[in-house]
């Protein structure tokens, strides 16, 4: 029957880091001008979006999970140590207009494309991107689709029933939302489905991060999001409940994330870093 939704909606697809990056023909990326203030927020406008930007993450192979401390060593002020990690996966991930991918035939109020999975760069998100001016706004997936070229049997098309929410701007620590979202006549993997799933997002942390280079980041934000999914259609369980942790940073976007079943993160499924 091939992958179902559990597995291709394991993570939520936030903005690919606008910060330094790595264009695929040597070139330099048009970067829009953004400004951290480095205030603990993260605004509308300090997550700057264009057709263009590209940045390279890397993760663990799949299917072989491993341990990293996600506290970053505790008390008021962690630091989390990205500088260092496995790159057994990697993937370039450029930001698309609508026009450029199958987005623009599925949805008439997309901003941009960009890939979902590290493993499957040919999985495209669809985004919506609203800026109210004053640092207010929101990102929001609206589903799925594949790249052009992949073959027909291997199709993902999936449309929620209304935007999910990622980020919620202004981001700070203790915000925190909920959003119920559901999804009919899909194709995922070619597999007809339909499904369920409820999103807790929160802020709980701010601090600093080292990444490759030696550099070490400050104002790095710790978004704690739960996914509890019900599908129609699914190998094993119908049911389950994925943990997830992003690092996001102003003027930068995601630095890291870590995946896994376990709510206390005892051994992660995914983890997915920044890499020059």
């Amino acid at each position: 029957m091939g992958r179902t939704p559990a597995a291709l909606l394991l993570v939520v697809a936030l903005a690919p880091g606008c910060g330094p990056s790595v264009p695929a023909d040597g070139g330099d990326p048009p970067i829009p001008e953004c400004v951290a203030e480095l205030d603990g927020v993260l605004a509308a406008d300090e997550l700057p979006l264009a057709p263009g930007i590209q940045v390279r993450y890397t993760r663990n192979e799949v299917d072989q999970p491993l341990s990293f401390d996600v506290e970053g060593g505790g008390g008021t002020a962690p630091a989390w140590d990205f500088s260092e990690g496995p790159a057994d996966v990697g993937a370039t991930f450029p930001i698309l207009g609508p026009a450029e991918t199958p987005c623009a035939d599925l949805f008439d109020n997309v901003t941009y494309a960009a890939p979902f999975l590290v493993e499957a760069p040919d999985l495209l998100g669809c985004f919506r991107r609203t800026d109210d001016g004053e640092g207010g706004g929101e990102l929001a997936l609206l589903g799925m689709v594949s790249a052009d070229g992949v073959a027909p049997a291997a199709v993902t098309r999936l449309a929620y029933d209304e935007p999910l929410v990622l980020h919620r701007f202004p981001l700070a620590v203790g915000d925190g939302w909920e959003q119920t979202v559901s999804y009919r006549s899909a194709l995922a993997y070619g597999v007809p489905n339909q499904g369920v799933e409820t999103y807790r997002f929160e802020v709980d942390a701010l601090g600093a991060a080292d990444i490759p280079g030696g550099v070490r980041i400050e104002d790095v934000l710790r978004l704690r999001v739960e996914v509890e999914q019900t599908l129609a259609i699914a190998v094993g369980e119908p049911s389950r409940t994925i943990h997830q942790l992003l690092w996001v940073r102003p003027c930068f976007g995601e630095v890291a994330r870590a995946v896994s079943t376990d709510p206390d993160f005892a051994e992660i499924d995914e983890f997915r870093r920044y890499y020059p």
